[in-house]
C-alpha cells in the first residue's frame, strides 16, 4: 500500500517492486488515497479475496449489532463505523468495486481496516466502461449509422375519414341529435314533475 501514486510501488500482495503503472494488472485508489498495485492476474485475485475478507468482516459485525437488541444498528455504532457500513452498501451497488484492505488503528470492536471505496485506476488489466466502448460497426447491407431515419407516420388529423365514420354522423344529424347530442333521453327535472 502506498499513500501516494509515485512510482516505484510495491505489489500489494507479493511486495515485487513495479516501476510504472504499464507494467501493473491493477492499479487502485481509495476515496482515502490509498493505493494499491497488483503486478500480475494472481496478484489480483489475492488482494481482491482480501478486499472480499473486508466485506465479510463488516457483515459480521453489522449482524451482531443486529442480534444485540431492538434499537437500529447504525444510532448504535459510533461514526467511523457507520460509514464502514455505507461504504460497503455502495461498493456492492457496483460490480467492480472493491473495499480498502488498508490496516487502520481502531477500538477492539471495530473492523480494523480503512473500508473505504476503490476503484481501479490504472494497469494493463482495467476494465472498460460500457459506455467507453466504441458501437459496433453497422452490418454489411444494412443501413449505415448516417443515412437518414425514416420519415414520420402521416398525422391522424389529415387522414381521410373511413366510410362508416361518415355514414355514423349523417344518421345522429338526421336524428336530430349532433355529435355532442346524448344517446339517452333526456331527464325531467324537479319543476316538470
Amino acid at each position: 500500500m502506498a499513500t501516494s501514486d509515485e512510482w516505484p510501488m510495491q505489489c500489494a500482495c507479493c511486495k515485487n517492486k513495479v516501476k510504472e503503472e504499464s507494467e501493473c494488472f491493477g492499479l487502485w485508489k481509495c476515496r482515502q488515497d490509498h493505493y494499491f498495485v497488483c503486478c500480475t492476474v494472481e496478484c489480483q485475485r489475492m488482494f481482491d479475496k482480501r478486499c472480499h475478507k473486508v466485506m465479510d468482516a463488516i457483515e459480521k459485525r453489522e449482524r451482531k449489532i443486529n442480534n444485540e437488541g431492538q434499537m437500529n444498528a447504525l444510532r448504535r455504532l459510533p461514526p467511523a463505523e457507520r460509514e464502514k457500513l455505507k461504504q460497503k452498501s455502495e461498493a456492492e451497488g457496483h460490480d467492480d468495486w472493491l473495499i480498502c484492505p488498508a490496516d487502520v488503528k481502531v477500538t477492539d470492536r471495530s473492523v480494523p481496516s480503512c473500508a473505504f471505496c476503490m476503484q481501479q485506476i490504472g494497469g494493463y488489466g482495467k476494465k472498460e466502461s460500457p459506455s467507453a466502448k466504441a458501437p459496433p460497426p453497422p452490418a454489411r447491407g444494412g443501413p449505415s449509422p448516417t443515412s437518414a431515419p425514416p420519415p414520420p407516420p402521416p398525422a391522424l388529423v389529415d387522414a381521410e375519414p373511413d366510410a362508416l365514420s361518415l355514414r355514423a354522423e349523417r344518421q345522429l344529424l338526421a336524428a336530430g341529435g349532433g355529435l355532442l347530442a346524448s344517446p339517452w333521453p333526456a331527464m325531467p327535472t324537479p319543476a316538470e314533475g
